[in-house]
């Protein structure tokens, strides 16, 4: 009995490890954070928008429903399907499309918009990435962890704003 539950600690151990290289740890983003991107962002309709690390489709669902073509990756096979379900729920399956894929993956060069939660230890590369591939004037949205390197257009509410100069 010991041995399995050391066996389910390593596999639990390693199932944590490996989420933690590839991105974040999912947490919800909530509703206020939400609105403030919205507002910071000021989606137009017909523009296109990622959510990198999409969870449960929350934050794709908003932008799809302010006109948005809203994509997210999500490399949980378990949170994709969510998301998935979430978006036929509110009807968005035409603007609104999930990747089961890693935010690394994901190329970002035809975004109008970039969202991303993220979490400390993957900010600089994430920034490095987004200097190479965002296209130039792309709004760049973070949640509570700064882009190394980038300075913010507007911070509030933990949500912080950036545009990718030219």
């Amino acid at each position: 009995m010991i041995q399995l539950l050391y066996v389910l600690i390593v596999i639990a151990c390693v199932l944590v490890v490996r989420t933690l290289l590839r991105g974040a740890i999912y947490v919800p983003t909530s509703d206020a954070a939400i609105a403030r991107m919205l507002l910071l962002a000021k989606p137009l309709p017909g523009e296109r928008m990622v959510d990198l690390g999409a969870g449960d489709g929350r934050i794709v669902i908003a932008f799809a429903k302010a006109g948005t073509n809203a994509d997210g990756y999500e490399h949980d096979p378990l949170l994709a399907w969510i998301a998935r379900r979430n978006i036929a729920k509110a009807d968005l399956q035409e603007r609104a499309h999930i990747y089961t894929k890693d935010l690394w993956g994901a190329e970002l060069g035809g975004y109008d918009i970039i969202i991303v939660f993220g979490a400390s230890h993957i900010m600089g590369r994430l920034s490095r990435k987004l200097a190479q591939e965002a296209k130039p004037q792309a709004r760049i949205l973070t949640h509570l962890f700064p882009l190394p390197g980038w300075e913010p257009v507007a911070h509030a509410d933990g949500v912080y704003f950036y545009v990718k100069s030219s």
